[in-house]
């Protein structure tokens, strides 16, 4: 009998309190925002800086892990950073400073989930079979925090949402603390090959290792497809991510149950994880990154076009097969692609280009569309269908692209 390869107990620990700290947060973070007493106009505003810090900072973090700090070091640094940053954020009020502090928070935390991604796919012996059921922990992560803030608010009949950020604080510390665990993975690129350079050119040795090793990449079939694929979805999912809460609200969901409704998508994500190697395997990255950008097509233009709570909160549940055979395989499929010498680099450009850039373009639109005070964000998740419509037909050119590319070719 084959046994399954073996997943480390620290990277299953990683992905439950990485995914963990933004379940404590994401779900209610527009609706804090609101309860702070910003209009919808301002709110986005807030979401359109994140876009640009998603857009800024992935590629410079990549780069040192990729070439100068081990990625188990880096990850709970960020970490440390950003908690620093959301107590912060937890005790001001005020437009401006919300808006500087999220800024700045996203930009440290949001790209330590690409390269604890990274670290994972280092230290795994074959990603594409053994990943699907250690990020299922990042969904556990994800689905725990919304039963302690239910639960809060249950047992104290109030409504508010900060205790929401300082469990987001109090997780992102955990991970810190766990950080003597994480397996040792230095930068790969370091070391990595190139011709020999001499005299005045030495300095620059390291910046065109890391440029040839990018260009090798960005040449690789299929990799720049991948790249517009995640720039048209990741437009479509930030207004998934950020505004779904604002939109159960205005159909008439009770507050109070939008993080449990939300957390119920996240539970469907763990038995499509257990058949995510299955599906893979039969199937390929193309055919299965296209199952996940369906599923985001249908639940942004029921979101759009239904104003009935039980549908669109039905249709809310669709976030599972879109995370996984979308997000999660097209992380697969980048690593698949990529040299181990710029694994990160490659996990953050698709990070950039994705939920940097493509985010920056569906939080601007989202902006065009709810300039009013008091929004009606159906338009938007109009817009979430298009896109999502376009990413599915990058996916038959995809198909086509790496038909040489089998799930664990690299392993």
């Amino acid at each position: 009998m084959k046994l399954r390869p073996r997943i480390p107990r620290s990277l299953a620990f990683l992905m439950l309190v990485q995914f963990g700290a933004g379940g404590a947060l994401y779900p209610y973070l527009t609706l804090y925002f609101e309860e702070r007493g910003l209009s919808a106009p301002r709110i986005t505003l807030i979401t359109l800086g994140a876009a640009g810090a998603s857009t800024v900072f992935p590629f410079f973090w990549g780069w040192i892990a990729d070439r100068i700090l081990a990625l188990n070091r880096l990850v709970p640094l960020m970490h440390l950073a950003a908690a620093a940053l959301l107590a912060i954020l937890g005790a001001i009020d005020g437009f401006a400073l919300l808006f500087i502090g999220f800024t700045l928070y996203v930009g440290l935390q949001q790209p330590t989930n690409a390269l604890a991604q990274a670290l994972c796919y280092h230290n795994l012996s074959c990603p594409a079979m053994q990943f699907g059921r250690l990020r299922l922990w990042g969904s556990v992560g994800w689905i725990l925090p919304a039963a302690i803030v239910f639960a809060w608010h249950t047992a104290t009949g109030c409504d508010g949402l900060s205790f929401a950020i300082y469990l987001a604080v109090s997780i992102e510390l955990l991970l810190v603390a766990a950080s003597p665990f994480l397996p040792h993975t230095p930068p790969p690129g370091r070391n990595s090959e190139s011709p020999p350079i001499s005299g005045l050119a030495l300095p620059l040795q390291p910046a065109r290792r890391f440029r040839d090793d990018l260009g090798r990449l960005v040449r690789a079939p299929g990799f720049l497809l991948i790249l517009a694929l995640s720039f048209l979805m990741s437009s479509a999912i930030s207004i998934m991510f950020y505004y779904s809460n604002l939109r159960l609200e205005q159909v008439g969901i009770p507050k109070k149950y939008i993080g449990p409704l939300l957390a119920l998508g996240v539970v469907l994500e763990i038995p499509l994880f257990a058949v995510l190697k299955r599906v893979l395997a039969r199937c390929g990255y193309p055919a299965t990154l296209a199952l996940g950008v369906t599923a985001s097509l249908l639940r942004q233009a029921v979101f759009g076009l239904s104003s009935c709570p039980v549908c669109i909160a039905v249709s809310s549940l669709l976030v599972a097969p879109c995370v996984v055979f979308y997000l999660i395989t097209a992380s697969l499929a980048v690593d698949e692609i990529a040299r181990r010498e710029v694994r990160a680099t490659a996990q953050s450009l698709l990070t950039l280009v994705g939920p940097g850039l493509g985010t920056l373009a569906g939080i601007l639109v989202s902006f065009c569309l709810s300039s009013a005070e008091e929004a009606d964000w159906s338009p938007a998740f109009l817009f979430a269908a298009g896109t999502s419509a376009a990413g599915l037909l990058v996916t038959f050119f995809l198909r086509a692209a790496m038909r040489d590319t089998p799930p664990g070719r690299n392993s």
